[in-house]
């Protein structure tokens, strides 16, 4: 069996996968990284709003909201406060720092849709993003997960 037809097989799996495991741990992830910037309020205005992040590439949802200065999973898809969209590779850039939310917004690689005071937030709060030392696995994972599915150039 060949590369391609492996990662058809993982895409298939990986879409079929149910909402709710992922979205804990997006959930949980967003928690450590963020505190600081929950703990000095900045992120205040996130309490009681609903968020989708799509991973474009992979077919996959993470789906939560944020209710008294912690962020939780949604068990659904609802209609959201604010959709975040992009392929792996960027949200993995995204996420090391690597490049800043505004390049991949204007070169359409980071879309954001949806309350145009909750994206400034969440794309300021992207920008200021330290990622825990825990959580530096996880982006080495995506990265190699990220860089198989990149099509070829």
């Amino acid at each position: 069996m060949n590369s391609i037809a492996l990662k058809r097989i993982a895409l298939g799996f990986i879409s079929k996968l149910p909402i709710w495991p992922p979205s804990f741990v997006m959930a949980k992830t967003l928690n450590q990284a963020l505190k600081p910037l929950v703990d000095d309020g900045s992120l205040s205005v996130l309490n009681g709003k609903r968020f989708i992040v799509s991973v474009k590439d992979l077919g996959f949802l993470f789906s939560f909201t944020m209710k008294n200065n912690l962020f939780l999973p949604l068990n659904e898809v609802l209609q959201s406060d604010l959709r975040i969209r992009a392929d792996l590779y960027d949200f993995y850039l995204l996420a090391t720092r690597q490049e800043d939310p505004d390049t991949l917004f204007f070169n359409r690689r980071l879309e954001i849709e949806g309350d145009t005071e909750l994206g400034l937030v969440v794309k300021n709060a992207l920008d200021s993003m330290e990622l825990p030392q825990s959580v530096n696995s996880i982006c080495n994972l995506i990265k190699e997960i990220a860089v198989n599915l990149k099509p070829s150039q």
